[in-house]
């Protein structure tokens, strides 16, 4: 079984949001790992998630957009 990858989206606009799930899905129809997409209420805490390590308590992201 494959890991979720984390996507971390810039919600500047709703229709940022439904592309990025659009594209989760059709990557789950292909048989990718699942996608998560997620929002962050900061830039700061989007950069301290994607930096963060394996260990650390923060929530860890994969991808930021």
């Amino acid at each position: 079984m494959s890991r979720t990858i984390w996507v971390v989206v810039g919600a500047y606009d709703l229709k940022v949001v439904t592309i990025w799930e659009g594209h989760a899905k059709v990557l789950s129809r292909r048989g990718a790992s699942a996608v998560e997409v997620v929002l962050f209420q900061s830039y700061e805490a989007q950069v301290r998630a994607l930096l963060a390590s394996p260990g650390d308590p923060l929530p860890r992201i994969d991808i930021a957009w």
